[in-house]
């Protein structure tokens, strides 16, 4: 059962095993869905399987007794092949059997880390395609003016060789091996390390980045009566150019073009709207923020412009990199359509755990 159901089929008295979403559902993506293979989407990478406690912490003693185990899910369809299969599952089911196997408070991470390594000449020897650990730490880094961050890098499995690009490319066999202690110190405002780890046999693993970007954390701003959605502004031009045409002015909690349909707009027909409101950024961290649409859009966060790209009729997505504390952050996004198919998703997430697309929930006004 998920989680929810879980609780309250124990408090109900009932046996139950537990597989929540967050956790157990290994299916779910690993690591930047850029670079992974494809996948339902969402983020569980092994550190987050680890964690999971099987008795929620709502239940009472004798309420948790009724908890008799967890398990893992993997839903097959996007995978094509058992090796896509044992890709997802291996070495997350490692950490999820130490986590049903052992106590609570006798585990750490980076000592099951250790063991698991020398588990994975195991799972060479017997075929199977798990998914080949970092060697380094993966996502966005934020660096001073000045500053420079150093990475202890080397293959996870024995044998193996770490070969890197700094220019962008994807690295490859051909790739020079990175050096033991790699130093991140990017000329401008951005850069990005790319690693592959090639096996001993010579499969190779998915790519793995750490991208890193000049700058420092942009501060939250309080509003202690915010609600949530956003406000908009429509805006319809009159045909023929004649004059500005019909404005509307209006509270949501969408930020998706559909609900304008109720109000009469054809979303094949030129229009623009602008989204106003706070985003909420759940935990600090280096952003990336997409907007993936047809036409024009511009997207000002705090008062800086993140994105301003005149498009074309053909869907194009645009993407930048935020620090963002913990909080509230201003933030306008406007979509202008010229006509035909109209298209507009607006995503984000925490660089190097993928992206999630907003329908609303996330900003306040």
């Amino acid at each position: 059962r998920g989680m929810k159901g879980g609780i309250e089929a124990a408090k109900s008295k009932h046996d139950v095993i537990m597989t929540p979403t967050d956790y157990a559902y290994f299916d779910y993506g690993q690591g930047d869905p850029t670079y992974e293979p494809l996948s339902i989407g969402s983020y569980v990478p092994l550190e987050k399987v680890y964690s999971f406690d099987p008795v929620p912490k709502e239940l009472t003693a004798e309420e948790a007794k009724y908890v008799i185990g967890g398990q893992a899910n993997i839903w097959t369809e996007y995978m094509k092949t058992p090796a896509h299969v044992e890709y997802m599952a291996f070495p997350r089911m490692l950490a999820l059997s130490e986590v049903l196997w052992s106590p609570a408070n006798g585990r750490s991470y980076s000592e099951f880390y250790g063991r698991m390594l020398t588990q994975l000449p195991r799972l060479d020897a017997q075929g199977v395609s798990y998914r080949i650990p970092e060697p380094m730490p993966v996502g966005g880094f934020l660096l001073g003016k000045k500053e420079k961050m150093s990475f202890e890098i080397k293959s996870p499995v024995a044998g193996g060789k770490v070969r890197f690009t700094t220019d962008g490319s994807t690295p490859t066999e051909n790739s020079p091996e990175i050096p033991e202690k790699w130093v991140a110190n990017p000329a401008g405002k951005e850069g990005t390390l790319k690693t592959i780890v090639i096996l001993p046999d010579g499969r190779k693993s998915s790519v793995y980045a750490a991208t890193f970007l000049r700058g420092k954390f942009r501060e939250p701003v309080e509003m202690p009566d915010a609600k949530q959605g956003v406000n908009y502004e429509l805006l319809i031009p009159r045909g023929g150019g004649m004059g500005e045409g019909d404005r509307k002015k209006g509270e949501s909690r969408s930020i998706q073009l559909n609900q304008f349909t109720n109000q009469g707009v054809d979303l094949k027909q030129p229009f623009s709207v602008t989204y106003d409101g706070y985003f909420r950024a759940p935990t600090d961290g280096v952003y990336e923020i997409q907007v993936d649409s047809t036409w024009d859009t511009t997207v000002v966060l705090g008062g800086a412009m993140l994105i301003d790209d005149a498009g074309t009729k053909d869907r194009k997505a645009r993407s930048a990199l935020v620090p963002l504390k913990a909080g509230l952050h201003r933030i306008s996004i406007r979509y202008n359509h010229r006509g035909g198919d109209s298209s507009f998703r607006f995503r984000w997430g925490i660089k190097g755990e993928g992206l999630r697309q907003a329908y609303g929930g996330e900003f306040v006004h």
